[in-house]
């Protein structure tokens, strides 16, 4: 899209909200809180953690040399390029200019955001204002202005290594609706920390962190299908080919113990906000695999009920992963052959499954098949898939096995299947619930299907290789090393093939 195009309808946007006098190009957009959600609302320029904010986007690559002066007046706004006498480049200066603005003394505030940040950058204020004392104090009243926005700031910006509140609404952190600020703060502070990064910088940082999120969401599966083509079937010969992956991808990744690389104060920043968007990631993946296989399916092979239900409702079910059925119609497929379902999953599940029990599944079957085709725009489902949904659902009925993930949204939910179908609205592209709680239950389901088909221990090989990836991801992201991660995704992509976005 031209430039004019973008920029028109970002000015159509904010006046349509808060009147005629607003602009994209003036300091209330660019730094009041009310203005949040809309230039975080961005990451609409790609959709995906990789992409970047309107806001990123007007400051960069859309405003004038003048709008930009009125955008950032301060001599410590970080964004303002003019050149600060080195004499002016103080402590006592920035202080005095917060003075100015907000009739407020600063020193103190000052002085504990400078000890509370230490673990975001990583290296003192002091060594940083050695290296550069403008850019330095500019970042200072970035976060200074943030922290009297959000007391909490720096809690909320601890690694989830720290927190132990791993949420993939961070990794995803735009402005969807239900979002909480804190979910936004993040992608604003990111933001701003590009106002004066070297543009080309900037585009080799988001494309090498970018092309990390191929490879966490969609490697393992890939690598886990072609293993267990090549076993033949063989349990035994699956082990060991997932293991010599596990082995593979540990020395592809494998990075030496050395120092995080030293960078300036403003692209520290910027780098470890992108750093927290992937730990959020990747602590999430390890939690949830561990969830999603803690608890066996309650039985075991089902391949000859599967059999003996094809001749009942007359579909070809030898190979029911590979028959599509459209999620839309699942339920009533399988209300129109209630009796030969009812019979296959009292088999399948050792007990009864009366007409209540089947009638009060079906509705939640149904909308479950909705979800497991939601993300992939695609309108069909494998058999399998439906057949372990209903597997799912009807266990859940009996025996509840909740998950609750940490979610930084509008509210939460208690973690039962139930509960998370009931709170699913599909106008919503986040579905309205934690991305945590549909990647549980979508991976519950999946677990289940591949028991029925004697792989429960593929998708058990799946869970390694995706724990090895995470965990030697998050090795090289340490490293700040942006040359050697590029490096490493090049050779990993080299090595087994390229993971399909």
């Amino acid at each position: 899209m031209h430039k004019e195009l973008f920029r028109e309808m970002f000015e159509n946007e904010v006046k349509a909200k808060f009147g005629d006098d607003a602009s994209i190009a003036s300091y209330d957009y660019v730094h009041h809180r009310d203005y949040r959600n809309l230039r975080v609302g961005g990451r609409m320029l790609g959709g995906q953690p990789e992409s970047v904010s309107q806001l990123y986007v007007i400051v960069n690559n859309l405003v004038t040399e003048e709008e930009r002066a009125n955008m950032f007046p301060g001599d410590f706004d970080l964004g303002n390029l003019k050149q600060l006498p080195e004499n002016l480049q103080t402590y006592k200066a920035l202080e005095d200019e917060i003075r100015k603005e907000s009739k407020v003394e600063a020193f103190e505030r000052l002085k504990s955001i400078k000890k509370m940040a230490l673990p975001l950058l990583g290296r003192s204020f002091s060594e940083f204002f050695s290296e550069d004392k403008a850019k330095t104090l500019k970042v200072l009243k970035t976060l200074y202005r943030f922290q009297t926005e959000q007391s909490k700031l720096f809690t909320f910006l601890a690694s989830p290594r720290i927190s132990n509140n791993p949420s993939y609404e961070v990794r995803d952190c735009h402005g969807f609706k239900g979002a909480s600020e804190e979910v936004l703060l993040v992608s604003d502070i990111k933001s701003h920390a590009s106002f004066e990064m070297p543009l080309e910088r900037l585009a080799s940082i988001n494309n090498a962190y970018g092309s990390i999120r191929a490879i966490l969401d969609n490697a393992d599966q890939k690598l886990a299908q072609k293993a267990g083509v090549e076993c033949g079937g063989n349990l035994q010969r699956f082990t060991q080919l997932i293991n010599q992956l596990a082995t593979r991808i540990q020395g592809v990744l494998a990075v030496e113990d050395q120092e995080p690389v030293r960078l300036p104060i403003d692209e520290q920043l910027y780098t470890y906000l992108i750093r927290l968007e992937h730990d959020h990631h990747t602590e999430g993946n390890i939690e949830l695999l561990e969830k999603v296989v803690e608890h066996e399916p309650p039985f075991g092979e089902a391949r000859y009920l599967i059999a003996e239900l094809a001749q009942y409702i007359k579909l070809p079910l030898a190979t029911p992963q590979h028959l599509l059925i459209d999620a839309e119609t699942c339920e009533t497929q399988f209300r129109d052959n209630t009796n030969a379902f009812k019979w296959f999953y009292s088999n399948l599940l050792d007990r009864e499954i009366d007409d209540s029990t089947f009638e009060k599944a079906l509705p939640l079957f149904g909308k479950l098949c909705k979800i497991l085709n939601f993300a992939e725009f695609n309108k069909d489902i494998s058999m399998s898939l439906a057949l372990g949904a209903m597997a799912l659902v009807l266990s859940e009925l009996h025996k509840s096995n909740p998950y609750k993930p940490y979610w930084y949204g509008q509210g939460n939910i208690s973690g039962g299947l139930q509960e998370y179908l009931k709170a699913v609205r599909f106008e919503h592209w986040n579905l309205d619930v934690p991305e945590g709680s549909s990647r549980y239950w979508t991976g519950r389901v999946d677990y289940f299907s591949y028991t029925m088909l004697n792989q429960g221990d593929a998708f058990k090989g799946r869970a390694l290789l995706s724990n090895t990836i995470n965990q030697s991801l998050m090795k090289i992201l340490d490293t700040q090393d942006l040359d050697l991660l590029e490096d490493k995704l090049a050779l990993f992509e080299a090595t087994f093939g390229t993971p399909e976005q």
